[in-house]
């Protein structure tokens, strides 16, 4: 039998078999060849009974596999710069939004913001310049710009040292109208009355001048206490005025004689009565401008006349002098405490409280002799320079007074000033 007709016989078994695997839904593979003969008559029938897809020749399938790939390959770079293009706009976009928002962020800083919420009112930090007016335990009144304002006082200014009346200071406005007194300037001077224990007892401070007031009658005119305050003065560098009150109650002029003597020592020297307009007038003139300290005995009449001077002027001041009995008499009005009070016309005075007996603070015994001003022509003469005037052989000052150029009375006020500051 020849090749050919053997190969279709075993074709057409085989395609048999193959009919009979589909019908059965079973698929068998073809046995195979049992020698290499019919491996080759089988390659070469499976290769003329192949599907439509025909293999190709090598170097057709070599251009077809590197076609694939170029196309693959153009694909896959589309879709990367398709992906890149997105990335780019993705980026383009956020830069335009940064910058946008980095324009909106400086243009929002130009302008101020606008808000509904309104804005809560802030307390602005006042400082003002004053002085003290009042002092009640620890508690300070200060006028600065014609308003009275209640004040602390900061710990490092009390570390300082004290505060008087008439300290020039600097005072911190706080949110609730009161103030802290944080600075205090250097005092010129101060007033500092002669106190019965030994001590002073400060008064005022930048004093311009002293009104020592007295009284003619209702207290009795006290000439050692006059004399006192005159040493303290003399001392202290102030200028002394004698102010002799009640003239209205005198019942004769032995007054006028006592007060002679010390305007022979050149101290100047008012009269006034809370019924006489016209002697308020003359002190109102001596007042102006200036700082002045009322000081006195109890019931001298000092308080009442601080009163009617600092009332404004516009007050009528009746002219009989039974109209103020109630007050000038017995009912006298006395302050307890020291009060700074300004006055019409400009000017200011301080009102301290009465004493009753007074030594003079800071004085030595062997230097009191310097303050009396009609013993300094006589205080080089005496046969010894460390002559005090008690009862020193050679005394210049007892020679004075036994021939009256110096007042009896007033030197037997200076025994007793001396006698007391030396126990």
């Amino acid at each position: 039998m020849s090749d050919n007709n053997w190969a279709q016989k075993y074709l057409d078994e085989l395609n048999d078999k193959l009919k009979i695997s589909q019908n059965s839904g079973q698929q068998k593979k073809p046995e195979p060849p049992k020698n290499q003969s019919d491996a080759v008559h089988l390659k070469n029938v499976q290769v003329n009974n192949a599907q439509p897809n025909k293999i190709q020749p090598k170097n057709v399938q070599a251009q077809t596999n590197h076609q694939n790939h170029d196309r693959f390959k153009n694909r896959k770079f589309k879709k990367d710069k398709s992906k890149g293009s997105d990335q780019n706009r993705n980026k383009s976009s956020e830069f335009k939004h940064q910058k946008n928002s980095d324009a909106g962020k400086n243009q929002s800083a130009s302008r101020p913001l606008q808000s509904h919420v309104q804005p809560q009112a802030t307390f602005k930090v006042k400082t003002l310049n004053g002085f003290v007016s009042s002092i009640e335990k620890s508690e300070y009144t200060v006028t600065a710009e014609n308003k009275d304002y209640l004040c602390a006082v900061q710990e490092s200014v009390q570390r300082q040292g004290p505060i008087y009346i008439g300290d020039r200071v600097r005072i911190t406005l706080r949110a609730d109208g009161r103030g802290l007194i944080d600075k205090y300037e250097p005092r010129q001077n101060y007033a500092a009355g002669p106190s019965s224990k030994g001590r002073e007892s400060i008064q005022a401070a930048n004093v311009n001048q002293i009104f020592l007031v007295t009284s003619v009658k209702e207290p009795v005119l006290r000439t050692d206490w006059l004399d006192t305050h005159l040493a303290v003065c003399e001392k202290r560098g102030f200028k002394p005025v004698i102010c002799c009150s009640k003239i209205d109650l005198a019942e004769d002029n032995m007054f006028l004689e006592q007060m002679d003597v010390y305007k022979r020592m050149g101290y100047r020297i008012v009269y006034t009565s809370s019924a006489l307009e016209s002697s308020l007038q003359e002190i109102r003139m001596m007042l102006k401008n200036k700082t002045t300290v009322f000081t006195g005995h109890t019931g001298v009449g000092k308080t009442t006349l601080f009163q009617l001077l600092t009332r404004p002027q516009k007050t009528m001041i009746p002219s009989e002098p039974e109209d103020f009995k109630a007050i000038s008499d017995d009912d006298y009005v006395e302050t307890q405490k020291t009060v700074f009070s300004k006055i019409d016309g400009g000017g200011f005075v301080i009102d301290t409280p009465g004493v009753r007996e007074y030594e003079p603070g800071g004085i030595a015994p062997k230097d009191l002799k310097k303050y009396f001003r009609d013993f300094r022509n006589y205080n080089l003469q005496c046969a010894s320079l460390e002559c005090n005037h008690i009862d020193e052989a050679g005394c210049k000052v007892i020679d004075a007074v036994k021939n009256g150029d110096i007042s009896e009375d007033r030197y037997q006020n200076y025994l007793r000033i001396i006698e007391n500051i030396t126990a």
